[in-house]
């Protein structure tokens, strides 16, 4: 399994819909595109365990940013809160 392919799985796992799992793993990608621009088809078994938590954790701060953005509009606000 290469690193992007590890990322997206978790992502998915998470609950990430493929409406936006492309654009968190596109900000992802340009986010660490100095460093990783050769490194996302690798296997992830050749890259260091903590990277690729670095790596999820980016993603999920990401796709965090993504849900606030486009799935909690106004009208549903009310069903989140305590009576």
């Amino acid at each position: 399994m290469t690193i992007e392919e590890r990322i997206r799985k978790e992502l998915e796992a998470c609950g990430m819909w493929s409406n936006g799992l492309e654009t968190v793993m596109q900000e992802t990608k340009d986010m660490h595109s100095d460093n990783m621009a050769r490194r996302w088809a690798e296997d992830e078994s050749e890259y260091p365990k903590p990277m690729i938590a670095v790596l999820l954790f980016s993603a999920l701060s990401n796709a965090l940013d993504w849900v606030k953005k486009n799935c909690l509009k106004r009208s549903i606000v009310p069903y989140w809160r305590r009576p």
